[in-house]
């Protein structure tokens, strides 16, 4: 952590990641909230008003690439595993675990993001689920467009 009144000089730093540290997504909803992805295959929750632990993790099947927080409420995370899939991860209540997972790439999952339409545009394609996901793998140059269910109930 930097404090930009202080010039080139952290004044926190922590080293619970295990390897290096790949994504780092804030949460609009929750001013406190970031969370964290690694080569250490851990998501990791963390409230920057105390930095000494983090609140909640969750062992992902693969090295983290991609963390995306979903555009209507902030309460699931897209997870993109380099060669361990793609998934859908819950953090309500600061509990994070994996809802739904993804594995139509066969090589590494490099990119994950929501589509940011709404239900009654979703309806409109004849796949079951409220929400439509994109990923992408590196090596097949392919892209998968999917329909998945989320809760976005607060």
């Amino acid at each position: 952590m930097f404090d930009k009144r202080i010039q080139d000089i952290h004044i926190k730093k922590n080293r619970e990641h295990e390897a290096g540290v790949t994504s780092l997504h804030s949460n609009k909803s929750r001013e406190h909230v970031i969370v964290s992805g690694s080569y250490d295959e851990y998501i990791r929750l963390w409230d920057i008003r105390n930095l000494k632990r983090s609140v909640s993790s969750v062992k992902m099947p693969g090295t983290l690439w991609r963390l995306k927080w979903d555009p209507f409420i902030q309460k699931y995370l897209l997870a993109a595993c380099m060669y361990g899939g793609v998934h859908i991860v819950s953090a309500a209540n600061d509990n994070i675990q994996i809802v739904k997972s993804y594995y139509e790439h066969k090589n590494i999952s490099y990119g994950a993001d929501w589509c940011t339409l709404q239900n009654d545009d979703v309806d409109k394609f004849n796949f079951d689920g409220n929400v439509i996901i994109g990923t992408c793998s590196f090596y097949e140059k392919l892209l998968c467009v999917s329909k998945a269910y989320c809760d976005f109930s607060v």
